[in-house]
């Protein structure tokens, strides 16, 4: 079950990052996105697909989030 879990956060995490790097290259040739004009509303809405409470502190450098022995599931 642990191994289960990492995988399907680290491929949220992926699609995240694919899914940002598409909306980059569709902007780059020239589509419409208005958050592009934008580098902190760019960072927003990348933040915003965050599935994890860690990864948006460790954005912000805000908190440290205790790591337990035990799993949790969610």
């Amino acid at each position: 079950m642990v191994s289960l879990q990492s995988q399907d956060r680290m491929s949220q995490m992926l699609v995240s990052v694919t899914d940002d790097m598409t909306r980059m290259q569709d902007w780059l040739e020239g589509g419409e996105d208005e958050a592009a004009n934008s580098i902190p509303r760019w960072l927003e809405r990348l933040e915003a697909s965050y599935t994890m409470e860690d990864l948006r502190s460790s954005h912000h450098e805000t908190a440290q989030v205790n790591k337990s022995p035990s799993v949790e599931f969610f």
